[in-house]
């Protein structure tokens, strides 16, 4: 009866043995397979209402920029660089020119109009009249062509500005009459100065500047002139 005990334990005791050796032989198979198997980075979710910010590539351009001196960054600069008068600088006070003084900058001016032209077509039919503008600084001069109907849109532009206007009436006939036109032109100038004789601050109004080109006038000094 003991020899069947100890037989019995002695199969046991290999069975045990046995399925050890098979855990151990599954325990390094597993080893293995990780070891082979390649790392799979950790996916982090963001659960929160925080949008994940992404790094900020810098570029070799952005390194190089960032390593100029201040005088190369200067000479970047005066190499793009356009001189602009501001409108504080240049046309900005109008004053009748017999009331100029020695004194006095490109900031003051006057205009009027010496004369007009008539546009003919090839068979010499009056097409259209051009009023000449002459706009002057103590130190410069400009012209601008206008057309009756640039002055009328213009005092239309004023009216919605609530600014009254008055313009030589239009006429339902072509004017061709030297006399005629010569009537208009002066009643233009006339009203063009009293614009802005009587309201000194449309000087500086974008609608004014914008008609008379005093900003045009302006880009067209040179820096170095005075």
């Amino acid at each position: 009866m003991s020899s069947k005990r100890a037989r019995g334990a002695q199969k046991k005791s290999k069975k045990l043995q046995a399925l050890e050796m098979q855990q151990q032989q599954q325990k390094d198979a597993s080893i293995k397979l990780n070891l082979l198997t390649p790392t799979v980075p950790t996916i982090i979710v963001n659960r929160s209402l925080q949008p994940i910010q992404k790094a900020k590539v810098v570029s070799e351009q952005t390194l190089e920029d960032h390593e100029k001196t201040d005088d190369d960054e200067d000479d970047d600069v005066d190499d793009d660089l356009i001189l602009i008068p501001r409108p504080i600088e240049f046309c900005a006070r109008f004053a009748p020119k017999a009331t100029w003084t020695k004194d006095d900058s490109n900031a003051t001016f006057c205009l009027s109009i010496p004369s007009f032209h008539e546009s003919t077509n090839e068979s010499g039919v009056p097409q259209h009249v051009a009023y000449a503008i002459l706009v002057e600084t103590p130190h410069h001069t400009f012209t601008v062509k206008k057309r009756y109907s640039e002055f009328a849109a213009f005092s239309n532009a004023l009216q919605v500005k609530d600014v009254s206007w008055e313009l030589p009436p239009k006429t339902w006939f072509r004017l061709t009459q030297d006399a005629a036109l010569s009537d208009r032109r002066t009643r233009l100038e006339a009203a063009c100065v009293d614009l802005l004789q009587q309201r000194p601050y449309l000087a500086l109004d974008h609608s004014v500047r914008e008609f008379f080109q005093l900003d045009l006038f302006a880009l067209s000094v040179t820096p170095s002139s005075p």
